[in-house]
């Protein structure tokens, strides 16, 4: 008999406790009737059994394999079978610590999707993918065939996966050299470690690395991986106090379908580091990093970031779905540049309810509430028979009898509107409800269709059936149609004869709910479906993200995912989109306009369009006048959707607008004159930004800063004319201006206008001049201003002060100028006229006998005090000082005038003409007496006492006698042009002294 063999190692040789199955147990009866009918020899029989035994073998290629959590297992087989024979059916199974039938991997719900087996002839290999801790366990391979029963190796294959985990060795802690070790739980095949620190790449090397501990950039946040596989340890810190680090509690996760969880993890930093952003994600493109999954249209506002402590870093995903099952980690970033990486994230499974049956003995039946991936938090399953809670069961598997019988469904506590489907238990027809769908997303406004298909037991009709929403405990459920909500909204329709659907039209958010299909029979039975239909009704909605510069990214999202994967359409500016059939779109800045989106059959329903902002406006608040010190607020509004981000504020300024605030509102209290102007907002939003039109800000106030000017700057000169002009700043503008002129007693008010002029000014008019401005609000004053009046000298004069001891005579010359003069004196001699002194006085000894005059000089003229003049050939005096003389002769005389002054009172000098000095005996002179400048005044009581003022005219006669007391006047005879111009002597004004005092006679010379 020809027989397969295999190539491998020897194989493990099935025995009667490596199956049991019956028919193997029955060849080996029949084997032994045989030998007892036909008296075969032992020897016969023994070699007959051999014989049979070499047929079938099972080899497996290694009794033991470790490998790292989320690789991929491979482990191949070969095996035997007679020539002739065929195999039917071969499987690779999980040998089970308990009793029961193995299951076939590839039907066990918890290697959905991860299992994978190759067949060749005499050979096959069992993949299992993205491998897990609970995946540890024995495997083993076997096959059936026409003539036997089911053949599989003595023994099978041990897979123990592995996590891993990075140790300091403890030997080596405080030493220069620090090893750092990744370890395993099991030897692991495959050789070659990746190593990270602060979750970089660091290096790739053997399972152990060795860090300098003196070199701060040993310092870090350590972990390894088997190279060429994804799964990371978590980071340990080796050589620093503070590390960076992402933890995971836990790492996994299973969750049920439409239900919600939290993935958490906590994060940690060195200290001077400043957490400036964190996302979560699965998807990660090389060069553009990962995109947070809250941008992803498939988590479109299903998940939230949520955080109860600083460093917390929890994810919520709500209303989960098969295509969740993921790997999500957490990255943050912080300043300056800095990133981390929480590897290797939290892998999560989503998993429905599902009840599988399985024979035990006769009469019994297990069921069991499967998932494809270990529920977390070791959940209390419910039981449920014909809809009917099962009260005494909380396990995960339920023993039936065939007394039982009956449609069976599960559920977790916590969790029991998601009940599994049901199954039919010990009858081919049950009590039972099946939806096509548990769940169903529908756009408002459009119709939808929910089916169900009931069956029950023989020998029962069906007397009612309907929909219902709304349950209350002892109250039987209203049939929806009868609900005032749905009038005309809803209706039946059965198209065989256990399906009844039902159509809700014209769809609202209100009718998103869990319907429900109950049926009556006769004999009281009755049926609700568990766990119904649940409707989510939604809207579509454009969301706007960032891609890239000058890119953004369109989405076209809904609360719940649309049923029949739809086709969506997109417009702009209300016209279709026509090469874009999917929810995303991409649009440069280029294209920037109003985008919607609808879906294919629904074209009506479009979603509210998205644009960047527009109609941009700002105001003042509150409307009307603003007064200084008034408080206002500028605020602006826009349309745009998605709605404004950031609002900003403008000052517009002739060199380059001044930023204000980025808030929606500006507020300004105490407001100012400064603060008036033009005033502009912008509006932000993902799609652009829009700048309202300026409004002008216009404060009110009283006049200030009033200020009052000469015109033309500059000098002013005696005879010109000038112009007073007033400004002031005021808002509204000043309504009336007025001058005053500053006195001592009152100011006097000189006109009502801006301007104030004056023609052929004077010196009277100098003085302080200033103006006031009014409006509504208020008035002000401006500073006075001085109008100085500038003039040549004139009333030049000359005062004669003699000494005390009387051989000293001093000459004062004095005018009215602005500005002041300056003086030259003057002495007429025989050889001519020589220059003897500057200044106002001149101090001559009785020796220095003679003729002299002044002269005073600014810049606008000059004026001269002369001592004689020559017209037309006669030789008038105008002005004699003089009185001193210097002869010998007089010396008695002088002793005689002071002995007599003592007696008499002051003495007058003597003032001569040129030509008396030469012809007269006697002086002409005047004892002097106090007057007024004005002859025909009479002098003031005050005066009296000592002589101030004369007028001293001369004679050009010799011979006429003056009189030694008067008021001195020429003859009626003498024309004007013959007497003398100037004679008014201004004296000092006397001070009250003691009647012994001596005093000089002070004689003044004036030019008038």
């Amino acid at each position: 008999m020809r027989k397969e063999t295999s190539e491998c190692v020897p194989s493990f040789h099935f025995s009667a406790n490596n199956t049991t199955d019956k028919s193997l147990l029955k060849e080996r009866g029949d084997a032994a009737m045989l030998m007892r009918k036909i008296h075969f020899s032992p020897a016969v029989i023994l070699m007959l059994l051999a014989g049979v035994q070499a047929q079938h073998s099972v080899t497996l290629s290694s009794q033991s394999l470790c490998f790292v959590i989320g690789s991929t297992v491979k482990i191949p087989c070969r095996f035997t079978k007679p020539y002739h024979s065929t195999v039917t059916e071969r499987e690779w199974y999980r040998v089970q610590s308990s009793e029961g039938e193995p299951r076939d991997l590839k039907k066990d719900q918890e290697y959905l999707k991860r299992v994978f087996v190759s067949t060749q002839e005499s050979g096959s290999e069992l993949t299992v993918t993205n491998v897990r801790v609970s995946d540890s366990g024995v495997y083993n391979f076997r096959f059936k065939t026409q003539s036997s029963g089911w053949i599989s190796a003595s023994s099978g294959v041990q897979l123990t996966v592995t996590d891993l985990q990075v140790n300091v060795d403890p030997n080596t802690v405080g030493q220069r050299e620090v090893k750092v070790t990744c370890s395993s739980t099991c030897r692991l095949n495959r050789h070659g470690f990746s190593w990270y620190r602060n979750g970089n790449y660091q290096y790739r090397n053997n399972d152990y690395i060795v860090l300098d501990s003196t070199s701060r950039y040993s310092e870090g946040s350590y972990s390894c991986e088997v190279y060429g596989t994804k799964h990371r340890s978590p980071p340990v810190c080796v050589l620093g106090k503070e590390c960076w680090g992402v933890t995971y509690t836990p790492e996994r996760v299973c969750a049920l379908k439409d239900t919600s969880i939290d993935l958490s993890c906590s994060y940690k930093h060195p200290a001077g580091h400043t957490v400036i952003k964190s996302v979560w994600f699965i998807k990660e493109q090389v060069g553009v990093g990962p995109e947070d999954v809250r941008e992803d249209e498939e988590y479109q506002g299903r998940v939230q970031y949520t955080q109860s402590s600083q460093n917390d870093c929890s994810l919520r995903i709500t209303n989960l779905r098969e295509r969740d099952t993921q790997t999500y980690r957490f990255r943050f970033y912080t300043d300056p540049t800095g990133k981390y990486t929480g590897e290797p994230g939290v892998t999560l499974s989503v998993t429905d309810l599902k009840v599988t049956v399985s024979d035990m003995y006769s009469g019994y039946k297990k069921l069991s509430c499967i998932t494809t991936c270990t529920l977390s938090n070791n959940p209390t399953y419910i039981w449920y028979k014909n809809g009917q809670r099962v009260t005494d069961q909380y396990r995960k598997e339920l023993d039936v009898t065939s007394r039982k019988a009956g449609s069976y469904s599960c559920a977790v506590q916590g969790h029991e509107e998601l009940r599994s489907p049901a199954v039919c238990v010990f009858g081919e027809n049950c009590w039972s409800v099946t939806y096509s769908t548990q769940t169903i997303c529908a756009l408002i406004g459009s119709s939808v269709d929910m089916h169900s298909y009931y069956t029950f037991p023989k020998n029962y009709q069906v007397k009612k059936m309907f929909w219902f929403i709304k349950t209350q405990v002892g109250v039987e459920p209203e049939d929806v149609r009868e609900d005032k909500e749905y009038q005309g909204q809803v209706q039946y329709t059965q198209s065989s004869q256990n399906e009844f659907s039902l159509r809700i039209t014209n769809l609202r958010e209100r009718d998103a709910q869990t319907y429900r299909f109950r049926f009556y029979t006769d004999s009281t039975g009755k049926y609700t479906g568990e766990p119904g239909v649940t409707l989510s009704v939604t809207g579509l909605q454009v969301t706007v993200s960032d891609m890239y510069s000058g890119y953004k990214k369109l989405n076209c999202i809904t609360t719940c995912t649309l049923s029949n994967n739809p086709t969506y359409i997109w417009y702009k500016n209300g016209q279709r989109v026509t090469d874009q059939y999917r929810n995303e779109l991409y649009v440069s800045s280029e294209d920037a306009g109003s985008y919607s989106c609808a879906v294919r059959g629904h074209e009506a329903l479009c979603s509210p369009a998205v644009y960047p902002p527009k109609n941009t406006s700002a105001v003042v608040l509150p409307s009307g006048d603003t007064v200084e010190g008034a408080s206002v607020t500028l605020s602006c509004s826009s349309d745009a959707n998605p709605p404004v981000l950031t609002y900003s504020w403008f000052k517009k300024s002739a060199a380059a607008d001044t930023r204000l605030t980025t808030s929606q509102n500006y507020s300004i209290s105490n407001i100012s004159s400064q603060d008036s102007g033009l005033y502009y907002c912008t509006a932000d939003n993902q799609l652009g930004h829009h700048n309202s039109t300026p409004t002008h800000l216009d404060v009110l106030y009283s006049p200030k800063h009033t200020r009052a000017v000469v015109l033309p700057s500059g000098d002013t000169v005696e005879g010109a004319s000038v112009t007073l002009s007033c400004s002031s700043d005021a808002n509204p503008p000043v309504s009336n201006y007025t001058w005053f002129k500053k006195s001592a007693a009152a100011d006097t008010l000189l006109t009502t206008g801006q301007n104030y002029s004056i023609s052929n000014i004077s010196s009277q008019d100098s003085g302080l001049y200033y103006c006031t401005a009014d409006n509504q609000l208020g008035h002000h004053n401006s500073t006075p201003t001085h109008l100085d009046v500038l003039y040549p000298p004139r009333n030049l004069s000359v005062t004669i002060i003699p000494s005390v001891s009387g051989d000293m005579v001093t000459l004062l010359c004095r005018s009215d100028s602005n500005p002041n003069s300056s003086y030259t004196w003057y002495k007429k001699t025989n050889e001519g006229v020589i220059l003897v002194g500057n200044g106002t006085s001149l101090t001559l000894s009785s020796r220095e006998d003679g003729f002299y005059h002044c002269t005073a000089e600014n810049a606008f003229g000059k004026s001269s005090l002369e001592l004689w003049e020559n017209k037309s050939g006669i030789r008038a005096v105008k002005y004699v000082a003089s009185g001193v003389t210097v002869a010998l002769v007089l010396s008695l005389l002088i002793i005689a005038v002071i002995l007599w002054m003592k007696r008499k009172g002051p003495v007058a000098f003597t003032v001569r003409s040129e030509e008396n000095s030469k012809n007269d005996s006697a002086p002409v002179y005047s004892n002097i007496s106090a007057m007024t400048s004005d002859p025909t005044q009479t002098a003031s009581s005050e005066d009296q006492d000592t002589v101030q003022y004369s007028n001293v005219f001369f004679r050009h006669s010799h011979t006429q006698e003056v009189p030694l007391y008067s008021t001195v006047q020429l003859p009626k005879s003498l024309s004007e042009e013959q007497e003398v111009e100037y004679a008014t002597v201004n004296l000092d004004k006397s001070r009250a002294v003691p009647e012994d005092q001596i005093y000089s006679n002070l004689s003044t010379i004036s030019n008038s």
